[in-house]
């Protein structure tokens, strides 16, 4: 008989969970930086360039085949934040990750993923057949589609433009293609999201709230460097300092959220409270202005760090409570595909409105001549080198203006999250640990009993068998 020890993932060490741990602070670190150094980046691009037109490009080129290397950048980083949450499934109690990954916070080569003797190898026929074809060709060409739209519209093209409408129509119908293919049997039992993931309530609620911090974040972590290089006139070096209050408040929040989240054992306190604090930053970035002094600005990013920091990390504890074990992959998998889809829609949508403000803004403080429509897609240094003195200060108001009105949709994802926050239900995490040890052991008082029982049941044949043995001696006697 088969004991239940060797279908259980070997569980490391101390010494080897702490290597494992160091070595997965190290990748988050590394593809981390890597984000924020675009962040900084991105207004000298433009300068480089001489067009603010791309902005949302530059920024979704990471997570989309545009660039060469910024998609394979984009693609290790995707497999290493949904790498890490799986592989803190696989090693750490459920009721004890969230203090775990604190260290993730803080911060793929020295990890040494336990094996599974329950993984199959496959066939490579067989790996092709296990891909959702029809559902990953309608998400990727409708979010192509969306993006490009959401890119024309009220810059390159008026809204009304019909190319722009044929885009919206035409992702429209391949979002509800890929819907579809999810919810029949047009993609067999290789779907994207499993039915079983598909009719779960509060996952849908989870990646909702996964949507709406992650979408509002990036936005204005993209578009902060903006404003302090192309308003204020800080360096890119200087303007990444000056982003440091977001990060720093995300990190210590985070540290706290998982505290709350591993003292009492729900998730939802810590989203909750994210909500409120990522509302209130946002709401705050929104007032700011060309005159507002850096300590302002400073607070305002520490309120809405410690927001995001506070509800960015709980939707995958959603996954890893409700769902079953065999299905968490698949679940953290969703949350991270809905996080990355957040973050390149709303940022496309957010440059949308920023060139649109520019357009409405600049147009009336700019020569007329016939350059003009084309001198309002170049970067504000550029146009600011075609205008009198008394024109640039107003030209810079209205280029701090209309960046500050992209932190209304950062302001408008967080609103939107208090749905997600509020109408998950409350389950407590379990030790999964325990409830594994509890249930071996339980097996094993079976198996124990019933042994003792057979034991008992042999002793009573053998003396039925000596009984009977005696009463034939007897009657032979007589």
């Amino acid at each position: 008989m088969e004991s239940s020890e060797d279908k259980t993932v070997t569980k490391p060490n101390a010494a080897r969970l702490t290597l494992i741990m160091v070595g997965i602070c190290l990748a988050v670190f590394l593809t981390g930086m890597d984000q924020t150094i675009l962040a900084t980046a991105i207004p000298v691009i433009n300068v480089e360039f001489d067009t603010s037109q791309n902005f949302g490009w530059w920024a979704n080129a990471y997570r989309h085949s545009l660039i060469i290397g910024r998609a394979i950048a984009g693609l290790v980083a995707a497999d290493v934040f949904s790498g890490i949450v799986l592989i803190t499934t696989k090693l750490i109690p459920l009721a004890q990750r969230a203090a775990y990954l604190v260290t993730v916070v803080l911060c793929g080569f020295l990890i040494h993923t336990p094996s599974d003797p329950s993984a199959q190898s496959l066939s490579i026929v067989q790996k092709i057949l296990q891909l959702d074809i029809p559902g990953t060709v309608s998400l990727v060409v409708s979010l192509i589609c969306l993006l490009t739209a959401l890119q024309w519209g009220g810059a390159t093209y008026p809204w009304s433009n019909g190319r722009v409408i044929a885009l919206f129509v035409v992702s429209g119908i391949l979002a509800i293609a890929f819907v579809a293919t999810q919810t029949t049997k047009l993609a067999g039992n290789a779907r994207t999201i499993p039915s079983s993931l598909a009719r779960n309530r509060d996952i849908w609620l989870a990646g909702m709230y996964a949507m709406c911090i992650t979408g509002g974040v990036y936005v204005a972590i993209l578009f902060l460097p903006v404003w302090f290089q192309d308003v204020r006139g800080h360096s890119p070096l200087s303007s990444g300092g000056l982003l440091t209050p977001v990060i720093a408040g995300y990190v210590v929040a985070s540290i706290l959220a998982e505290g709350i989240t591993s003292g009492f054992k729900y998730y939802n306190p810590a989203m909750i409270i994210g909500t409120v604090l990522s509302i209130a930053g946002a709401a705050l970035l929104t007032t700011i202005n060309l005159n507002s002094s850096m300590a302002r600005v400073i607070g305002y990013q520490l309120v809405y760090g410690f927001g995001v920091g506070f509800g960015f990390g709980q939707p995958s504890y959603v996954v890893q409570t409700l769902l079953p074990a065999e299905d968490v992959p698949i679940g953290v998998t969703f949350i991270t595909l809905v996080q990355n889809l957040s973050a390149s829609v709303f940022v496309a949508a957010a440059q949308s409105i920023f060139q649109g403000e520019m357009h409405k803004r600049l147009e009336p403080l700019l020569p007329q001549s016939s350059s003009s429509s084309s001198l309002l897609l170049s970067t504000l240094p550029t146009i600011l080198s075609s205008m009198t003195a008394e024109s640039q200060a107003l030209a810079k108001s209205a280029s701090s203006d209309s960046i500050i009105k992209t932190f209304h949709v950062s302001l408008a994802l967080s609103c939107v999250s208090v749905v997600g926050a509020l109408a998950i239900k409350w389950v407590p995490m379990q030790d999964t640990a325990k409830q594994d040890t509890a249930s071996s052991g339980e097996n094993a008082q079976n198996q124990n009993g019933m042994e003792i029982e057979e034991y008992k049941g042999n002793e009573i044949t053998t003396e039925s068998k000596e009984l009977s043995c005696a009463s034939d001696k007897v009657e032979v006697t007589k």
